[in-house]
């Protein structure tokens, strides 16, 4: 149910509309009540709205109501010609405020998930994984031409995140940066896990659907994300169930390979346990270093530039071994977390020293990276940025390890 302004609100949003010329509407953006009320905005709504957001919304509501016949009128809203078009306006910017913040599903296709039976993989309260006939797109909205109904259904899968905020088509809000961010993390368990693939040259990039209260949109996501989401494909020969059909006692049976698409589905959900069990932990402290790091590792091998996918490998493993020191010399912390990565990892000290000096190479370069002392990777350093996202991979995979083997949830 939607929450009344008070008057304090409604003041601000005529105060608002007093500042609104219509044949200089753009002026209206750059007033000091347009600032007032955005900030409002943000808190009412807060911690769901962002300061971003609060402006988006606003600035829809006043294109919606200068549009169509409306552009031809002259003057300011609070002339009384315009005193229609002024109480319009503030009564849309009213509503649309009330309204937040909206709940969203934001649905990710997985168009190459598609062979397994109908299943609904319950991630986490807010996170899922669904294959079924046709998708969260394929039902047309109200009004829209019914021969879209008579479409051929296809079998689709996608990855659905729940959040709250506001949504809008072309612009990256809180609510989208917080799906795409947790999509990501489940792309993690997805991919990482050596049973899926993504290969770069087949595929197709593809954009999310937002289901909102009242309607749907499509999203366009960024391209990187797009491509990886429309490339990623399952591994056919990690996908295992125990078969016990011919077994000759009680404790029988063989581990084979899954061929129907129920065995496929009840394999997937097994794989995806792990993850179930991170995100379980949510409340956790280490959550977020851990989530940061994970996502930092997806940013850098869907990239384009190996600049920037090398750099992001780099900061993700200093999320999850920096502890947070940034105000020292770096090459006193850099110290510090080449013996982290070696202790982390190595089996005993032969080990955990060479670790620890492959990593202190990795540093040397980023550092020349981001200092503007190399422009981009040479061919020779070009295999590093595989060696950073390796053991980028390991440290992520031994925390989660760690973590999710965790007695009790925090």
């Amino acid at each position: 149910m939607p929450h009344p302004l008070t008057d304090k609100y409604l003041r601000q949003i005529a105060a608002w509309a007093s500042k609104v010329r219509v044949e200089e509407w753009f002026a209206a953006l750059d007033t000091e009540e347009y600032g007032t009320l955005i900030q409002s905005v943000r808190s009412i709504h807060r911690p769901h709205v962002t300061e971003q957001d609060a402006a988006y919304l606003l600035l829809g509501a006043l294109a919606h109501c200068l549009a169509g016949p409306s552009r031809e009128r002259r003057g300011w809203l609070t002339d009384v010609k315009n005193e229609d078009l002024r109480n319009r306006f503030c009564d849309v910017v009213r509503e649309r405020i009330e309204s937040l913040p909206w709940d969203i599903q934001v649905h990710f296709p997985l168009p190459r998930f598609t062979d397994f039976s109908d299943i609904t993989i319950k991630l986490s309260e807010s996170i899922s994984l669904k294959t079924a006939w046709d998708g969260p797109d394929s039902t047309p909205d109200a009004g829209q031409n019914m021969l879209a109904a008579l479409v051929i259904p296809q079998k689709r899968a996608w990855l659905t995140v729940d959040v709250k905020g506001y949504i809008v088509e072309e612009a990256e809000t809180g609510a989208l940066s917080s799906a795409i961010s947790q999509a990501k993390q489940c792309l993690y368990f997805l991919s990482l896990h050596s049973w899926v693939r993504s290969p770069r040259s087949q595929g197709q990039v593809v954009n999310a659907v937002a289901t909102l209260p009242t309607s749907r949109q499509n999203i366009r996501l960024p391209y990187s994300l797009a491509r990886y989401l429309g490339t990623l494909a399952p591994d056919d020969m990690s996908f295992t169930i125990y078969d016990t059909t011919t077994a000759k006692s009680l404790l029988g049976g063989e581990l084979r390979q899954a061929i129907t698409p129920g065995e496929r589905a009840s394999a997937l959900e097994q794989k995806l346990g792990a993850a179930r069990l991170f995100f379980a932990r949510r409340g956790n402290a280490d959550f977020d270093a851990i989530a940061a790091a994970i996502e930092w590792y997806m940013d850098s091998v869907t990239a384009d530039n190996q600049t920037f996918a090398y750099i992001a490998a780099c900061i993700g493993m200093e999320a999850l071994l920096g502890y947070g020191e940034t105000s020292e010399r770096m090459d006193a912390m850099s110290s510090r977390l080449c013996d982290r990565y070696g202790f982390l990892l190595g089996a005993g000290r032969h080990e955990r020293e060479r670790l620890s000096r492959e990593y202190h190479d990795i540093l040397k370069l980023r550092g020349k990276l981001v200092h503007a002392r190399s422009k981009r990777l040479t061919s020779v350093e070009q295999a590093k940025l595989n060696q950073v996202q390796h053991m980028l991979a390991g440290v992520i995979g031994k925390e989660i390890e760690v973590f999710i083997s965790g007695d009790s949830i925090q």
